[in-house]
């Protein structure tokens, strides 16, 4: 029986287990001995599939879970890169300020030169242009957001809620 459960799929067993089950209601509910001894047969190479696809589950969580760890780590990475990167691009800067050389040739970056970025802005004090010159400076911005954990404390209370509802997601446990 284990020989033909590596060969069949879930589904093959699952049709052939509703089959013989299909053929006990056609009968009444009358089983014989073979028809019990199958469905057992069914139900234990079936019980084989699940445990042996619940293996293959677990390698795919295990494996996701170390290429999501993988994919921070390199992030963490990139980030430090960027800011390591950043500072040597300052350390040039500070270095060809300090000589007053604004342009360098070098072997193999044949113009380096320091350029002035277009104007940034920086607040220090949100609060001040709020209520300097009437909010002049200041857009409103209105963000509606919904209570979720509220909405669903009503709606497991019984309350109709026109656009929300509860489901329920089937989970496999193992």
């Amino acid at each position: 029986m284990q020989e033909a459960a590596k060969k069949r799929s879930l589904q093959e067993i699952t049709e052939q287990l509703l089959q013989r089950l299909w053929r006990i209601d056609e009968a009444d509910g009358e089983i014989s001995e073979e028809c019990i001894v199958d469905l057992e047969a069914l139900e234990t190479e079936q019980a084989e599939k699940i445990d042996r696809i619940l293996f293959v589950v677990e390698d795919y969580e295990a494996k996701a879970y170390a290429l999501k760890q993988r994919a921070q780590a390199l992030s963490a990475h990139a980030r430090r890169m960027h800011k390591d990167a950043d500072w040597l691009k300052q350390y040039i800067i500070q270095s060809m300020e300090a000589t007053k050389i604004s342009k360098i040739e070098c072997e193999n970056h044949p113009m380096v030169s320091i350029r002035l970025n277009p104007p940034s802005l920086g607040i220090d004090d949100p609060q001040v242009l709020i209520s300097e010159d009437e909010g002049r400076f200041v857009e409103e911005y209105i963000e509606h957001r919904i209570d979720k954990k509220s909405l669903k404390e009503a709606l497991k209370a019984g309350e109709h809620v026109p656009g929300a509802y509860l489901f329920r997601n089937k989970k496999l446990v193992y």
